[in-house]
């Protein structure tokens, strides 16, 4: 299974008001009940995470699958939605554009 993922908003808060907690790495912590849902039905020896976060240009992928199993969460492969991050194309459209290509 392919799973696109956020991370503000979904796996750790997107308040403002609320201070933003963080990891060793460097990365935010996640939510410990993000985390649980997200363990829940993934299978780590077959899914594959596909990033859609503004934050996705930031790390490698093997960043990424640090961040990823140091937070508990593993996952057989990690990838990005490699498309320019522009402000006034939606989430939803580079999510399209990238089923559509691939």
């Amino acid at each position: 299974m392919k799973i696109f993922l956020d991370i503000d908003g979904v796996m750790v808060h997107a308040n403002p008001q609320k201070q933003l907690d963080f990891e060793e790495d460097g990365f935010y912590r996640f939510s410990e009940l993000s985390v649980h849902i997200l363990q829940s039905f993934i299978d780590p020896l077959n899914d594959e995470l596909i990033l859609s976060t503004t934050h996705r240009f930031r790390y490698s992928i093997a960043e990424w699958k640090n961040i990823f199993n140091v937070r508990g969460i593993f996952v057989n492969e990690v990838s990005i939605v490699n498309l320019p991050v522009n402000p006034k194309y939606s989430r939803k459209n580079e999510i399209m554009d990238w089923i559509s290509m691939n």
